[in-house]
Order: C-alpha cells, then sequence, then structure tokens
C-alpha cells in the first residue's frame, strides 16, 4: 500500500490538497481507493471501474508509460476517468480524465496516439479538448492541432508536458468549460476566461460587433435551397450587408478542413441567396481557430477569392481576428 499527497489550484487560486491510496493488488490493477477506482488490465484492454460505470479502454495496456499518466493524472485531481457521454457505451478507443463526471472531458490517451511496441502499448500523444484551446494558447505547453475527427489537439506525452499541461488547466475552473451545467450559465466574463467554448458564442460575438459599428447583418438565416439534389441546402452562419453585395460569414470554432472551403464556395454560388439579394458583389470569410498549411493552398489554388481569417486572442483574453490572405473583408466589418 502506498499513500500520498497531491494538491491543485482551483480557478479561484485557491490550493486543494488531497491524499490517495494506491493498491497494488498486482501487476496487472492499479486501485484508487479515494476515487472509487480500479483499473484492470485483460486480454482487451483495460477495465475501468469508477463510480457505478464500468468501461473497456479497447487495446490499451497497464505499461509503464500509461501507469505513469494515470497515476499523475489522478494525484493531481483529474481523477474522474469518465464523465457523462463520455464513454457513451461499455467501451471506447480511449481512457479521459476530468475534474469532474459533468462534461467536459479535459485529456485522454486514445487510439490516434496509440503506439504497440514489443507487444507493449505506449502512448505517443496526449488529445486535449478542444474547449482548452485558449488556456493553452498563452501557455508554456507545446501543442499541434488535430486535423481530423474532433479537431481537438496534441500533447507529447512526456511526464513533463504532461505537468505543464496539468498547471495550465488548474488555472481555469472546470465549472466555466462547455459541458451541460456550462452551457446555460455562460457570460462575458466567463468567455473571456476560457474562450469560444460553443460556435454560437462566436456567431454571438462576430453578431454584436457588426451590429454595434451600424452594420446590417442577419444570422442563421432561412434555409436557401441547393443548387442541386446532391448538395445540402445552404444556412450560412453570418449574411452581413455591404456596398452593393453581402458578406457571407462560415464559422468553425476549431480547426477548418478542406470540406470547409467546399462549404463557404457552396454559399456563394447559392442561386437562392443570389436571387433574394440580388448583389453585385458577394465576399465571404471561413473563420475558424487554425488552418493547416494543406488547407492554405488548398484555398489558394481553389478559392483565391475566400479570405481566411484565423481568430485568437490576445493576452487580455480579447478575441483577436487576422486574414491569412490579402483579403481583409472581416476586418472592415469590425470596425
Amino acid at each position: 500500500m502506498h499513500i500520498g499527497f497531491g494538491g491543485y489550484y482551483n480557478g479561484n487560486g485557491n490550493y486543494h490538497t488531497f491524499s490517495f491510496i494506491v493498491f497494488s493488488v498486482s501487476e496487472d490493477t492499479l486501485t484508487f481507493q479515494n476515487n472509487h477506482c480500479e483499473i484492470k488490465q485483460t486480454s482487451d484492454g483495460l477495465l475501468i471501474f469508477q463510480n457505478e460505470k464500468t468501461y473497456l479502454a479497447r487495446k490499451w495496456q497497464l505499461s509503464t508509460e500509461v501507469k505513469l499518466i494515470i497515476e499523475h493524472s489522478i494525484r493531481s485531481g483529474f481523477d474522474k476517468l469518465w464523465v457523462a457521454g463520455h464513454p457513451k457505451g461499455s467501451s471506447a478507443h480511449y481512457l479521459c480524465f476530468s475534474r469532474s463526471h459533468h462534461p467536459p472531458w479535459e485529456y485522454l490517451i486514445g487510439a490516434e496516439g496509440l503506439k504497440k511496441t514489443n507487444g507493449i502499448t505506449i502512448p505517443t500523444c496526449i488529445t486535449v479538448n478542444a474547449c482548452h484551446r485558449k488556456t493553452l494558447e498563452h501557455s508554456d505547453v507545446d501543442f499541434h492541432w488535430q486535423n481530423f475527427g474532433g479537431k481537438h489537439v496534441f500533447v507529447e506525452p512526456s511526464l513533463k508536458n504532461l505537468q505543464r499541461l496539468i498547471n495550465t488547466l488548474q488555472t481555469v475552473d472546470h465549472s466555466l468549460l462547455s459541458g451541460a451545467k456550462a452551457r446555460s450559465t455562460r457570460n462575458t466574463n466567463k468567455i473571456s476566461k476560457t474562450g469560444f467554448q460553443l460556435e454560437k458564442e462566436l456567431e454571438d460575438y462576430l453578431f454584436g460587433v457588426m451590429q454595434s459599428v451600424g452594420h446590417t447583418v442577419v444570422r442563421q438565416p432561412k434555409k436557401f435551397q441547393s443548387n442541386t439534389q446532391i448538395e445540402r441546402d445552404s444556412i450560412p452562419d453570418l449574411i452581413c450587408l455591404i456596398e452593393g453585395g453581402i458578406w457571407i460569414g462560415e464559422l468553425k470554432l476549431n480547426s477548418a478542413h478542406i470540406a470547409d472551403l467546399h462549404q463557404t464556395e457552396r454559399y456563394i454560388r447559392n442561386n437562392e441567396i443570389l436571387a433574394n439579394y440580388q448583389p453585385t458583389e458577394v465576399q465571404a470569410t471561413l473563420v475558424a481557430a487554425h488552418f493547416d498549411e494543406h488547407v492554405i493552398k488548398e484555398a489558394q489554388t481553389k478559392f483565391p477569392h475566400i479570405e481566411l481569417c484565423e481568430y485568437g486572442y490576445d493576452t487580455g483574453g480579447r478575441p483577436t481576428f487576422q486574414s491569412l490572405n490579402s483579403r481583409n473583408y472581416i476586418q472592415k466589418l469590425l470596425k
């Protein structure tokens, strides 16, 4: 039996301490008594038992590297290995960590970072929920955007990086994040601390600024019928009247994909939109938190008329918007 002590800072700057007990029942089982948690290695993966929920983290093993991540996370207060809705069923490709069983999960080791060496599973990355993007942006944590799936971010899985990550995430209270409890209670002050947690918050911000400087702007207009049967109906996030025409804004909370360029182009050429507004000019901006190089090159080659705008935050937490090409449509609308 091993007894240890840990602690963490909450979002108010208060330091909380706690003790934990690890029973090494055998080489293939970890038990954390204070957290009502047991992790058992099976031939199919890690079987997680915690607070009346059981699930299988498929293919994972209690390798030295995995044990270090689990033990250090639990020691640091990221001791909830499931949240409501994750995983949804009885198994998952990941093992997640959070400070609460309420959404969202905060980071995980998953199939995207699973490597098998000599029959032993080793994590090659830690996947961090994109809800922490703003928190990470002005930290000493080196992260990379995921360009598939949930569009989260990756951190290298060394113990040093994990500690940096934990120190950074602890500066934001979990209750301010984009889980079910937070959505109905978030306000401008909370957004300044955590960044945009929902695409609607990004939309609300741009809509409000454009209105405040005197523009006529419509958000989430009616469905415009597609030009062909194989296309989806067009529902731009924002349409703003400009001199002689319209500006169309398509917003992505996280990383942009090539498909988002085609989606924006579909709005530009939508016959019903053109008939409704009868513009002599159509400007369009795709706004996202990140653009991979291959997306930028695709836009340069096939969609040079679409502005790519990357949003971020200054050191005071205020949103910033930077055009990645020569078209500064959105900056003109925000002034």
